[in-house]
């Protein structure tokens, strides 16, 4: 039996912005020589520019891809003009989700009506460019769980990013057929850390949805076929 890691795929990552600049290529390298083969870097940082920034360095690098969005912190800022540009940039190649968006009610730097609005605009968008979409959601499951069935997201894939709900949050995500992704979040020490390991054991590992590669008309980067073992944290 081979020792040999898988190749990973960072599909979080936010290498666009001009703090990279001085040394980007090295941090590149080193995610190589780690193992990372493809790395998926999130247009959503700040403002619009963030979305050409990260489909101008996507389209450098065969390796690297793109999301487009607007983060919910920054909802209420968002005009016609940043629109313009989701619509635009959501058909590039090197795009491959709309995101990150979602809602935050912890820090609520843009009002929860202005993340409703934002996020189910953005959640049609996606629709129409049959692209998945990438949800930051931060004590608002609810509200953005209702959001989610009302605007089929599920339909063209859906994945909770950064999850740090309840069990039962993970619950009804993955009931819904959404994906969750897990942080470093989940390994800090203390009870108040259980309940998300709760909930990271209980989701099922996935297999690879239709809009992974391996599938007709996809352009999401390779999807491991088997889940890592992490100590206490593995499926039954």
């Amino acid at each position: 039996m081979s020792d040999a890691l898988p190749e990973l795929i960072d599909s979080h990552a936010h290498l666009e912005g001009p703090e990279f600049d001085g040394d980007r290529a090295d941090c590149l390298a080193r995610a190589r020589a780690a193992g990372v083969g493809e790395i998926i870097n999130i247009g959503a940082s700040g403002d619009i520019d963030s979305a050409r920034r990260a489909v101008a360095l996507a389209e450098t690098d065969p390796a690297l891809w793109a999301t487009v969005g607007i983060h919910p912190h920054e909802a209420g800022r968002a005009d016609e003009s940043w629109w313009q540009v989701l619509r635009e940039l959501g058909r590039h190649p090197r795009v491959v989700a709309i995101g990150e968006t979602g809602l935050d009610y912890f820090y609520r730097h843009s009002t929860p009506e202005q993340q409703r609005q934002v996020f189910a605009g953005q959640l049609e968008l996606a629709r129409a460019l049959d692209l998945p979409v990438v949800c930051h959601i931060r004590d608002a499951h609810e509200d953005a769980r209702a959001l989610v069935a009302e605007h089929r997201a599920v339909d063209h894939g859906c994945l909770i990013h950064c999850f740090t709900g309840t069990p039962e949050d993970a619950d009804a995500w993955a009931a819904m057929g959404c994906y969750l992704s897990f942080s470093g979040i989940v390994t800090f020490r203390g009870a108040r850390s259980e309940p998300l390991r709760e909930a990271a054991r209980r989701v099922p590992w996935p297999t690879p949805p239709r809009w992974w590669p391996g599938s007709e008309g996809c352009r999401w980067p390779s999807w491991p076929r088997e889940p890592p073992q992490m100590p206490g944290l593995s499926s039954p």
